[in-house]
């Protein structure tokens, strides 16, 4: 992304961070509350937001709500739906 067109927030979607979660339905929600766009996680567990503008979001799967920040770069965030907190532990689901 770049600052005229927007900036892209993506990641991937995961029950550990080995197992894609593929088919979920991902919004990304404004700082008003206001779902902005809404896709679906492909079969690899990646989901793709583009085009936004600077500023704080959350991204909200099921129950599930992740906030991010928007500057001056694309965004990526990884979500674990395994994790009550979401956080993708790469290193720990390893082990």
């Amino acid at each position: 992304g770049n600052a005229q067109r927007g900036y892209v927030i993506w990641g991937y979607l995961g029950q550990g961070s080995t197992t894609a979660a593929g088919g979920q339905p991902v919004a990304l929600v404004d700082a008003s509350g206001q779902t902005v766009q809404t896709v679906t996680s492909d079969g690899t567990g990646k989901y793709v937001f583009a085009y936004h503008q600077p500023g704080s979001y959350r991204v909200q799967v099921g129950n599930l709500v992740m906030p991010v920040q928007v500057a001056a770069a694309d965004q990526r965030l990884d979500i674990d739906l395994s994790k009550p907190s979401g956080e993708m532990d790469y290193v720990g689901d390893q082990m």
